[in-house]
This record gives C-alpha cells, sequence and structure tokens, in this order.
C-alpha cells in the first residue's frame, strides 16, 4: 500500500513535466484467494485509471500469427485508453514457455516485453499469479517490473479490519455484529 501511496502522482502532468519516468509495472505473487485481484483493481482506482483485464487465454489463436496479432490490438487498446493499468490476471498460465505450442506463447510473451520495453505511454502492467516457476525470467527482472510482492492469506487482525470495511460498505454497524465469531468462521 505504501508503494502505491508513493507512486500516485507518478503519472501526473507535474511529474512528467519534471522529467520523472513513471514504473512499468509490478508482479503479485500469492495463493488464490489472497486478494491479488482486488488489489490490482484497486490500483488503477489509487492511480485514478481505468483498468484493462488482459485475458491471456482469450488472446491465444488457433491460427499462425493470430495470438500475436490479438496481443498487439490488446495492447494498443491499452495505449489509446491510457493512462490505464493492463492486468494480466494469472499470467502464469498464459505466459508459461517451455509447451508444445510451436512457440506461440514465446512470442506473444516477446511481444508484450517489447511493448513494455518501448512503449512510452503510461500504461502500468499488474501481472497476477500464483507460481513464478514456468514464468519466462526476463518477465520478472527489475526495469520491466519496478517491484515483486507476495500476498498472503490475511491474518486475523486484517481479517477483522477487511470485515469492518466490509460491514461499514453495507450500512452496517460492526458493533451490531460478533466479530470474533466472524473472525472463527473464516479463520483456515
Amino acid at each position: 500500500k505504501n508503494w502505491l501511496i508513493e507512486r500516485q502522482q507518478c503519472f501526473s502532468q507535474k511529474a512528467k513535466d519534471f522529467g520523472l519516468k513513471y514504473p512499468k509495472g509490478l508482479v503479485l505473487i500469492g495463493v488464490s484467494g489472497c486478494g491479488k485481484s482486488h488489489t490490482a483493481k484497486a490500483i488503477a482506482s489509487a492511480f485514478s485509471m481505468p483498468c484493462l483485464r488482459l485475458d491471456i487465454g482469450a488472446i491465444m489463436g488457433k491460427f499462425v500469427g493470430q495470438s500475436e496479432e490479438r496481443i498487439r490490438g490488446a495492447l494498443n487498446l491499452a495505449v489509446s485508453m491510457s493512462p490505464s493499468v493492463c492486468w494480466l490476471d494469472e499470467a502464469e498460465k498464459g505466459l508459461a514457455t517451455g509447451g508444445d505450442d510451436g512457440g506461440t506463447t514465446q512470442r506473444v510473451v516477446g511481444t508484450i516485453l517489447t511493448f513494455m520495453q518501448e512503449n512510452t505511454a503510461p500504461v502500468f502492467f499488474v501481472f497476477t499469479m500464483n507460481s513464478v516457476k514456468n514464468v519466462p525470467p526476463e518477465l520478472l527482472r527489475k526495469g520491466r517490473v519496478a517491484e515483486i510482492f507476495f500476498m498472503d492469506i490475511p491474518n486475523r487482525s486484517e481479517r477483522e479490519e477487511i470485515i469492518k470495511i466490509h460491514l461499514n460498505l453495507r450500512n452496517r454497524d460492526p458493533d451490531n455484529f460478533d466479530i470474533e465469531a466472524l473472525l472463527d468462521a473464516t479463520d483456515r
């Protein structure tokens, strides 16, 4: 959260006029259900940018060159809507290399990496993934992404805060609920 707060102004005209480069993106790694997807949306909200969810599975086509054309189209859309957040959910599943697809995935990854390197429009990437095991290391290096964060399941005090936030969002008084029972029920 602090990392985001410190960078909220990176995409402003004042930062651009000063000559600051905006961060290219970040990687969120964690187990299913820890809030990576929600965090990607919260990042877009914190930066006051549209959040564009890029579904790598939908990008992949069955004809030669189709996948690369689709990814270029999606990235061009992110540029046309910039400043924007381009969220690649479950990126490790769509960008994992070493498969038997005739090199299509490697070319799609190459297209994304080239875009991230050469693009000058303010497009901020958020890669969410459960594991980095099969992700190309060049995607994870500093310079491509500004930071890599591990997200864990919320602990008891964090869950208490989350429960109270959601009760308040629904105009419910947390004092009218047995928070301890809710915490016990949500303990994994």
